[in-house]
């Protein structure tokens, strides 16, 4: 079996852990540890890994710490999927080495549990299950599994005809009745929509608008905002996240609900789906449609209108006896 050894990271290996998720096959914006940087306040004590085999990386592990009676190791601590970061599709042998190396080193910081997110298939350029094999040969269980809805981008020549003839007919409809969608930079007219539709809901948006602003300041390549407007209205906006180079996350999608006669969501969504596709991007991921495994099931209608495919997000555990 292959010998790795664990090395926490620590602000001396920055250039080695940018310089492999750059490198990498599968890291998204969540494995960035600028990214994870905007959490002011945190529930848990970070603790990101770095896998090496003699003195080269062969793989990332963001984390943190939770505390509890005994704490847990989670991976990604406040961020959507985390797991292992590679290169390729990792031999079967190194991907169990990888796995039995975490539980060790886990056991030795003296956590009772390890919880694991992956990211879903399209975001990794060479797809594969080795990873999965491995954690569930170690006795890791899937916990929760969520369907996110995905737009194929990559090899379509004419998007919108792949939309249902409703989707197709609300985007024009908002463009009949003189709804525009813009690039922009005005986060706080934009924060001001999400927070009233989210309450709406009662819910509350996963970000502050603190927490915007700080992401933009950090990563501001991976943020782009687009808000639409009737005439000088602010009606909707959609925020994405490029999370790598081949898949944008439509993280927040908000409308102005007094206003939905418009249609504003279905050209903001037609219209950043032709945007990504444009930028060269494969896959348009519209985020999770469950909660608790209860799908929302207008939500899933409004997505599969665009063509988006479902995929499964899913949460991995080992109690660590």
């Amino acid at each position: 079996m292959t010998m790795l050894r664990v090395v926490p990271y620590d602000r001396s290996r920055d250039r080695a852990w940018r310089r492999f998720l750059d490198e990498s096959t599968n890291g998204t914006i969540f494995h960035d540890l600028r990214f994870l940087a905007y959490h002011r306040e945190r529930e848990w004590s970070d603790h990101h890994l770095l896998f090496y085999d003699g003195e080269e990386v062969v793989a990332l592990l963001p984390g943190g710490l939770v505390p509890g009676e005994p704490p847990r190791y989670v991976s990604p601590c406040g961020a959507s999927f985390g797991g292992f970061v590679v290169r390729g599709q990792p031999p079967a042998r190194l991907a169990t080495a990888l796995v039995r190396t975490l539980i060790e080193h886990v056991r030795g910081e003296g956590a009772g549990a390890i919880e694991i997110s992956p990211s879903p298939p399209v975001y990794q350029a060479s797809p594969g299950h080795a990873i999965e094999f491995a954690l569930s040969a170690a006795g890791f269980r899937r916990q929760v599994r969520a369907l996110t809805h995905v737009v194929t981008l990559g090899g379509v020549n004419n998007l919108g005809e792949t939309f249902v003839s409703s989707a197709r007919r609300a985007a024009r409809r908002a463009g009949r009745l003189g709804v525009k969608v813009e690039s922009s930079e005005d986060y706080r007219k934009f924060y001001d929509l999400l927070w009233a539709d989210r309450q709406a809901l009662g819910a509350e948006p996963t970000h502050s608008l603190e927490d915007l602003m700080r992401l933009r300041e950090l990563v501001p390549e991976a943020l782009h905002l687009f808000l639409a407007k009737a005439k000088r209205e602010l009606v909707g906006g959609t925020l994405l996240f490029v999370c790598n180079r081949r898949v944008v996350l439509n993280f927040y999608l908000c409308r102005k609900r007094e206003r939905q006669d418009l249609r504003m969501s279905n050209l903001l969504a037609s219209q950043t789906i032709d945007w990504a596709s444009r930028e060269g991007f494969l896959y348009y991921d519209f985020g999770t449609s469950t909660i608790d495994m209860e799908p929302n099931w207008g939500l899933v209608r409004f997505k599969e209108g665009f063509g988006a495919t479902p995929y499964l997000r899913e949460h991995w555990k080992l109690e660590l006896g």
